[in-house]
């Protein structure tokens, strides 16, 4: 069985724009790494679900269709639910957030590949996210990078204002 070693952790208690995670992402050291996020929340309306990208030396790859995720979104009350397939310069982790912590996002994303510009980082991600009127959203799926560029970091945002709390913790995964 694989072991999770902990090798950073970022809190949040007050507005933060963004959470880094720079120097970590080392294939040599480590199979694969996971990032868990918990009761993560925003400061602003217009915040709708959270975004990553991954870095290399200190700085955002923000190459288009950098992405390519597939991903299975279902209400946990059973209506809706859908499949979608998506392109983009980063990484949407779906879930809804507003400003006065009603809603919440929390979940995991798991990446190998991560430092090796001749193969695609590939990963899984689960999310879980309450809303104020008592439901509870669920997505999963998969992504690939096929920018096949080496990274060494990652960062999170939100697509409109800050995160207003969370927890970010980045493991890496031996085998």
């Amino acid at each position: 069985m694989a072991s999770h070693i902990l090798l950073a952790e970022t809190t949040i208690t007050s507005s933060t724009a963004n959470v880094i995670f720079d120097g970590y992402l080392d294939d040599t050291a480590y199979k694969g790494f996971q990032i868990i996020f918990t009761d993560v929340t925003s400061d602003s309306a217009s915040a709708s679900y959270m975004r990553q990208l991954f870095r290399d030396g200190g700085s955002d790859i923000t190459t288009t269709d950098s992405y390519n995720r597939h991903f299975i979104y279902s209400y946990s009350y059973g209506a809706g639910g859908t499949a979608q397939w998506v392109n983009g310069e980063y990484l949407e982790i779906n879930g809804t957030l507003d400003n006065g912590g009603d809603n919440f996002i929390s979940g995991d994303f798991i990446m190998y590949h991560t430092n090796d510009s001749s193969s695609e980082i590939v990963g899984t991600f689960r999310t879980l996210n309450t809303t104020p009127d008592g439901n509870m959203h669920f997505a999963q799926g998969g992504v690939g990078n096929t920018n096949h560029q080496t990274m060494d970091g990652m960062k999170f945002y939100l697509n409109g204002g800050n995160f207003a709390t969370g927890n970010f913790r980045l493991y890496g995964i031996k085998a």
